[in-house]
Parts: structure tokens; C-alpha cells; sequence
């Protein structure tokens, strides 16, 4: 009888474990999975960024659009593109 209650609460105990470590594994993989979301994300804005630079640097060394229009066409401000013009940077290839 003693031997069953032990065997019993065995059993109870290993099927807590087991649960736990379900628990465990699946929020370890919604975490990853989130992280992957931010991480694409993040990616997207900088590479997004990273091209309205380009045509900026580009349009800045055609030298035939104003750095207003510029600024109105990428979304940067006058500000940046007068820092992106002292740069001296091009792109066009």
C-alpha cells in the first residue's frame, strides 16, 4: 500500500518535470521566434535607411536638384542633408 502511494506520487512528480520542461522549451521558442520578428524588422528600417542615404548622396551629386527637394524626397531633414553634402560621399556608379 505504501510502495503504491510512492509510486503514485513518483508518477506525479515525473509528470510535473516532464510538463515543466514543456513549459520551458516552448517559451524558449516563442522567445526565438519573437527575437527573429525584431531582428527582421530591425533589419528592414536600417536597410530601408541605408537606401534613402544612397539616393540622397545620389541626387546630392547630380547637383541638379535643390537640397529642399531633397529633403522632401527622401523624408530626411534639411538638416541631414546639409550633414550627408559635407560627407562627400557618392554612390552613383
Amino acid at each position: 500500500m505504501m510502495s503504491e502511494l510512492f509510486d503514485e506520487q513518483a508518477q506525479r512528480n515525473d509528470y510535473n518535470i516532464a510538463r515543466d520542461e514543456q513549459v520551458r522549451i516552448a517559451s524558449l521558442a516563442e522567445g526565438k521566434a519573437e527575437g527573429r520578428v525584431e531582428g527582421r524588422a530591425e533589419g528592414r528600417a536600417e536597410g530601408k535607411n541605408e537606401g534613402k542615404i544612397d539616393v540622397a548622396l545620389n541626387l546630392l551629386a547630380l547637383g541638379t536638384i535643390s537640397k529642399e527637394d531633397i529633403a522632401a524626397a527622401t523624408g530626411f531633414t534639411l538638416e541631414r542633408i546639409k550633414e550627408l553634402a559635407t560627407q562627400g560621399k557618392t554612390i552613383i556608379a
